[in-house]
C-alpha cells in the first residue's frame, strides 16, 4: 500500500506542487519551521510524518518558515515526502526555516519578500495571507514549530481565528513553563568545548573564557558552568562587578589552582558596562547582533592579573556561536523532537487550534500558545550573585 506522504511524481513546479494538494481530496495539514534551527527541528517531522500516515493526513511543508506562507503563490516543499529513514537523527531542519513574521513583513522594490528585517524597505501586514494559504490549500490549519518569534506570531494567528498549533523550540530553553526542544544539545556542544578546552588551559596554566549563546536568558551558561564545574558564571539576569570576580580568580591562583574555567553569556553586562556586539548590522528580529562578551572579559582579566603580577599571556577566549545548533540532535532532543511532533498532530486531531504541546514534569501537556510570553530566566533561587555561581542549595526550587 502507498504510503499518503510519498512524492506523486518527480520534478515538480511549484504550480503542480500547489495544484496537486489542491486536488488531494484527503485530510491535509501544513507544517512550518520559524527562526534560527535547533537540533531536534527533523525528528519533530518525523513524529508528525508518523502520527500523520497513521491518522491518514497529507502533510504539506512550507518552505523556509513563514517566508513560504506569505508569497503571493505559496512555496511549498516536497521534502518530508519520502523523507530518508534517518531523518530523525539529522540536524537542521530539511524544509528550510527563515524568521519571517506575517504581521510585519517587508517588501523590496519590486514587491517581493525580504527574509530579513529592513526597516528602510516597504512594510506590509501579511497576516490575511496565512488564513488564504490554509484555505486556497485545504488544510485544516498549520503546525509551527519555533521560538518566541514564530510562536508570538501563532498567537495573533489564533486571535483572528487562524487555526495553528505550536511547537516550543529554542536552544536557550527560555519558555515560561515547558522543555523547548534543541535545550539538551546545545548545551550538549558547549560542555564537549570546555572539556576539550581544559586540557590545553591545563598544560599552559591559562584561564579559559567560553562565551555560550543567551542575549536575555542565562540558562545555557548556567548549566554548562554545573556540568563543567566552572569557576565562575555569568549570566544575562546579574550584572556582576568585574573587580569582585577578578578577586575571585586570582585568588585561586594565589591558593595554587593553575587555571580557572569562566563561562558566560554572550548577553552578560558587568555593572555599569553595556553589551557586546559582533557587528553594527542587525539579526532577522531587528536587533544587534550580540558577541564578543567572553573577549572582552578575557582582555580586562589578563589586564588585572598583569597589573597583580600574575604574569601576561595566561587568558584565552572561546565563542560557542552557532556550533550549539550545528550537527545532529543528541538522544533527548531526538525523542522529545519526536513526541513533540505525534502530540502536535494529536492537538490537530482534537481541534486544540491556539494551543502548543509541552513537556513538563515527566509529562507531555495541551496548553495555550500564549505561553509563549513567559520568558524563563535564570533566578536567585538558582544562581548565587555573590559567587558567580549555582547556589548549593536545590530542594526549594520548585518545578526545577
Amino acid at each position: 500500500m502507498k504510503k499518503i506522504n510519498s512524492k506523486p511524481f518527480n520534478h515538480l513546479t511549484d504550480e503542480e506542487l500547489i495544484r496537486f494538494i489542491q486536488e488531494y481530496s484527503g485530510l491535509k495539514v501544513g507544517v512550518l519551521t520559524g527562526g534560527g534551527d535547533a537540533p531536534g527541528c527533523n525528528a519533530v517531522f518525523q513524529g508528525i510524518l508518523d502520527k500523520a500516515e497513521e491518522t491518514g493526513y497529507l502533510v504539506v511543508a512550507f518552505k523556509d518558515g513563514f517566508y513560504g506562507v506569505v508569497q503571493e503563490l505559496p512555496k511549498l516543499s516536497d521534502a518530508l515526502w519520502d523523507a530518508p529513514i534517518d531523518l530523525s537523527m539529522r540536524g537542521g531542519t530539511i524544509i528550510g526555516s527563515s524568521r519571517v513574521n506575517p504581521s510585519k513583513v517587508f517588501l523590496d522594490s519590486e514587491g517581493r519578500v525580504i527574509e530579513k528585517r529592513d526597516y528602510a524597505a516597504k512594510q506590509e501586514n501579511r497576516e490575511a495571507y496565512v488564513s488564504s494559504a490554509i484555505q486556497s490549500l485545504g488544510l485544516e490549519g498549520l503546525i509551527l514549530a519555533g521560538g518566541d518569534n514564530t510562536l508570538s506570531a501563532g498567537c495573533k494567528l489564533s486571535a483572528l481565528n487562524i487555526p495553528v498549533v505550536g511547537i516550543p523550540k529554542s536552544i536557550d530553553d527560555d519558555y515560561g513553563f515547558v522543555y523547548a526542544f534543541g535545550r539538551h544539545t546545545s548545551v550538549d556542544r558547549a560542555v564537549g568545548m570546555v572539556d576539550y578546552l581544559r586540557s590545553t588551559a591545563e598544560s599552559h596554566g591559562r584561564d579559559i573564557v567560553v562565551e555560550v549563546m543567551g542575549r536575555k536568558c542565562g540558562r545555557i551558561a548556567l548549566d554548562t558552568g554545573i556540568a563543567t564545574h566552572a569557576d565562575i558564571i555569568l549570566t544575562p539576569e546579574f550584572e556582576f562587578l568585574s573587580s569582585a570576580v577578578f578577586n575571585i580568580l586570582g585568588n585561586n591562583r594565589k591558593q595554587g589552582k593553575r587555571y580557572n574555567v569562566i563561562v558566560i553569556s554572550e548577553g552578560a553586562v558587568s555593572v555599569g558596562g553595556e553589551e557586546e556586539y559582533s557587528s553594527k548590522d542587525s539579526d532577522g528580529y531587528g536587533e544587534k547582533i550580540l558577541g564578543g562578551s567572553g573577549a572582552a572579559f578575557a582582555k580586562k582579566l589578563s589586564q588585572f592579573y598583569r597589573a597583580n603580577g600574575f604574569g601576561d599571556d595566561i587568558v584565552r577566549s572561546q565563542q560557542v556561536g552557532h556550533f550549539h545548533r550545528s550537527g545532529n540532535p543528541n538522544e533527548a532532543d531526538r525523542v522529545r523532537g519526536y513526541k513533540y511532533g505525534v502530540g502536535a498532530m494529536e492537538l490537530v486531531l482534537n481541534k486544540e487550534w491556539g494551543s502548543m504541546i509541552g513537556y513538563m514534569n515527566g509529562l507531555y501537556i495541551s496548553q495555550p500558545i500564549e505561553t509563549i510570553n513567559h520568558l524563563k530566566r535564570v533566578s536567585d533561587d538558582e544562581y548565587d550573585a555573590q559567587r558567580c555561581n549555582t547556589k548549593l542549595s536545590v530542594l526549594h526550587i520548585n518545578g526545577s
